[in-house]
């Protein structure tokens, strides 16, 4: 009998040891580690309040599939981080409105694939990444007046087919670039006014 326990034990205390190791292994080729924990604060706590009774780091891919809105306006962020808006592929609206931007990171709205609207008005915004906007060939609606454009990238909004309106307004843009919006076949309101 003693026998018994003391091998169960130990089987157990191995399996205990081996999944303590698991747990702290990398991630193999192909798998992506991503702790949620890490995002901007403001970002992190309006989705956490989409995704109720659940910590930061037990966060799912799939709980965050299942986010349809969020409204980060006024929320006093001047900077985001490149995964902020990882996994959230089901999002359909998205406001940052009237924060401090002044730049967005590279490859920042890669995920957001179902992306309806995207409201980025108010912010300090003077430039635009390369291929900032190419993932997301479901958005209608983009707002980008009240910031600090100086000009716009050729192509920028290239794989927007589906965007129907577009606002420009009040920015510092003195000159576009020839065919900058030939691939908007949807387009239904542009906004300029206000530029230079």
């Amino acid at each position: 009998m003693k026998l018994t326990i003391i091998c169960v034990l130990a089987v157990v205390a191995a399996l205990a040891v081996a999944g303590a190791l698991s747990y702290f292994q990398k991630p193999s080729a192909g798998e992506e580690e991503e702790n949620f924990c890490d995002r901007t604060p403001q970002v992190q706590i309006k989705i956490l309040e989409k995704v109720p009774g659940v910590m930061c780091d037990h966060v799912k891919p799939e709980q965050l599939a299942g986010v349809k809105g969020l409204d980060l306006s006024r929320k006093g962020i001047d900077a985001l981080k490149p995964g902020d808006f990882n996994n959230l592929t089901g999002l359909k609206v998205l406001h940052v409105n009237d924060n401090g931007l002044r730049s967005l990171p590279l490859g920042i709205f890669d995920d957001l694939t179902s992306l309806d609207t995207l409201g980025l008005a108010d912010n300090k915004l003077s430039h635009l990444p390369p291929g900032v906007f190419d993932n997301m060939e479901a958005l209608k609606n983009l707002d980008l007046q009240h910031n600090n454009l100086t000009s716009l990238r050729p192509g920028v909004f290239d794989e927007l087919h589906d965007l129907e309106q577009l606002t420009l307004r009040n920015n510092s843009i003195d000159s576009l670039p020839p065919g900058i919006f030939e691939n908007l076949h949807e387009l239904r309101y542009i906004d300029v006014r206000g530029n230079p």
